[in-house]
């Protein structure tokens, strides 16, 4: 059975709602509200591993789209997620009179943009993953 394309996108948004919110609670909550060490830092990233995959299954699985197009899904997501939200964070701290970290603002937005560009594969990759499962879902009878 075919579905429409309006019918897709009305089950699409709910997830991708549910993947902007769940990537700015991790943010928030695991930089800025628990700092407790290396667990955190271990679910902080996990939760991040698993929004990339699951981007890449939505790619594939509302849209029908190629694991490139899974790839760059996660990749346009790990954008929002580290460089946008880091810097929104930093106007926030800015206005408000925080030194929220103890670089300078110069320097700040180097280390996220090469951070941002060392991670890039991984995210592509992950997003690919996600992908290629929701690929295997769909074949099976």
């Amino acid at each position: 059975m075919q579905t429409s394309i309006a019918h897709k996108n009305r089950l699409f948004w709910p997830h991708a709602l549910a993947v902007v919110g769940l990537i700015i609670v991790n943010y928030f909550v695991f930089t800025k509200l628990l700092h407790i060490g290396l667990i955190g830092s271990v679910i902080f990233n996990g939760v991040k591993i698993a929004v990339w995959i699951y981007v890449g299954w939505l790619a594939v699985r509302f849209f029908g789209k190629s694991l490139p197009v899974s790839a760059l899904a996660a990749i346009i997501v790990f954008l929002f997620d580290h460089v946008a939200l880091r810097f929104l964070d930093q106007v926030i701290a800015n206005a408000l009179g925080y030194e929220s970290h103890v670089f300078e603002p110069g320097e700040q937005v180097r280390i996220i943009v090469y951070s941002y560009i060392l991670f890039l594969p991984l995210a592509g990759f992950l997003g690919a993953v996600g992908g290629w499962i929701a690929r295997k879902g769909r074949k099976r009878p």
